[in-house]
Order: structure tokens, then sequence, then C-alpha cells
């Protein structure tokens, strides 16, 4: 089998991912960023909780914010792909909730040369004032490009309660029971409404999270090992399998 070749790197606020994957699944998860995708070969496919999009060589793809999904590289043909993870306050204000930007789940071929042209300045990029020109002309390109519409971030109070109490707690062995008894509500009920909210199971949710602290902590230089105990996973080697299947990296990989 081809070996999966990929790499991340961070740019100011924003994150940039190259991609030749061959099989690979990401599992359930969401970003707290808009994800951008250029497909240059082969395709990708996204399923979304009520929805699945095909994105093909020389389209364009915007996820939303928090968006719950999982992806994989469609019928095994090799697949090479850039991303940019760009962060909420470019396309809303931070303060308003209720004017939130949601894009449709459609694919643009007119959007894949300009927006990759822009993909390309924005590696390259050393300074904060060019970093802020580009990201500008990307978010324009895009609300310009792509159907989109506003609507309201506000989750369910029990649910961000919840949410609250993971990110306080996460190097802590936490469960459903415990959660829902944090926010006095039934454990079934619970379990129910926080997928519908989140659009991820409450261990699926509690996982990306030990992801996302993780790679915090690479980044500041903590080594593999101490980083999976600060995340809250107990055995290295389960944490290294979990973030290779999420990242299509090792840990070692963001080690600075």
């Amino acid at each position: 089998m081809k070996k999966e070749q990929v790499s991340y790197r961070k740019i100011f606020d924003s994150e940039i991912f190259e991609g030749a994957l061959s099989s690979h699944i990401y599992p359930w998860h969401f970003h707290d960023t808009y994800t951008v995708i250029i497909i240059d070969s082969g395709a990708m496919k996204y399923v979304f909780r009520d929805d699945e999009v095909v994105v093909n060589a020389g389209q364009v793809f915007i996820i939303n914010a928090f968006a719950a999904h999982y992806n994989g590289v469609l019928n095994d043909i090799d697949c090479n792909y850039r991303v940019m993870f760009l962060p909420v306050r470019l396309f809303n204000l931070k303060e308003d909730v209720k004017r939130f930007t949601y894009f449709d789940k459609s694919v643009s071929a007119k959007g894949y040369r300009p927006i990759g042209a822009l993909y390309e300045k924005l590696k390259t990029v050393g300074r904060e004032a060019a970093y802020i020109t580009i990201t500008k002309k990307i978010t324009g390109e895009l609300l310009t490009g792509l159907e989109h519409k506003t609507g309201s971030l506000v989750l369910n109070d029990r649910v961000e309660a919840a949410v609250l109490y993971i990110h306080q707690h996460i190097d802590e062995k936490l469960t459903i029971a415990q959660l829902a008894d944090a926010c006095n509500i039934s454990h079934f009920h619970f379990q129910r409404v926080f997928k519908l909210a989140t659009g991820l199971t409450v261990n699926a949710y509690i996982q990306q999270c030990r992801m996302e602290r993780s790679r915090e902590l690479l980044r500041e230089g903590i080594k593999p090992v101490a980083t999976s105990l600060e995340s809250g996973f107990f055995d290295h080697s389960h944490f290294h399998k979990q973030f290779k299947k999420m990242y299509a990296l090792t840990p070692a990989h963001l080690v600075k």
C-alpha cells in the first residue's frame, strides 16, 4: 500500500495542510475553523450528518466551523489536496453569535485557480501585514464565489455546560454518567441532546478535545509521552494510534 504523505504548518492564526492520500479515512470530527479544501487530483468524499459531498479534481469546497463530518479518499484512488484552516474571526464578528456565516455544501470549479493561487501565497507569507492582506482576499473570494447565509451558533445551555466541563477536565478520566450528572440531566437524554447539538457522540467529542489539546502541547515542544498524559491518554501507544488516525501523521511530526 502506498504510504500516506501529509504535512501541517501553522501560519499566524491559520493552518495549512497538504496531503497525498491513497486510502486514509478520517474519523468523525469537526474543526473550530472554516476548512477550505482544494482538490488537485483524485477525489475526496465528505460525509455529514444529513448529507455527503464528493469533491473532485479542480474543485474547491468549504466546511463550516463546528460542522461534524468524516472524510476519505474516494474509490482508493490517489488524492492530492491542499487545505486551509481559517479562523472564525475572518468570516464573523466574534461578539455576534447571531450572525454566524454558514456556507452551503456546494463545490466550486470556478474558485479552484484563484483560491489555489492564494493558498500558495499564504504558504510563503512571512509578515503579519501580508498575512492579513492575503486572508482578506481569500475570504472575499469565498464569500463572493460560494453560496452562504447567516444564523445562530448558540448551544443548548446544558450542552454548553458539558462542553466547558470537558475542556476544564480534559486530562482526567471522563464518563458520560459524570457529565450528565454535572449537567443535572438523565444519562440517556444527555447523550441524545449532546449529539444533536454537536454532531458527535460524547466520547467522540472528548477524543477530539484530547487530540486538539495534544497538538497544542506538541507545538509548545512537549514530548509525545508527556503530551499523551497531559491530554488525558493513559496509554502512549493508544495516543499514538489515535493521533495518526485523526491527522494521518505521527505526534513527533509536530514537535518543535
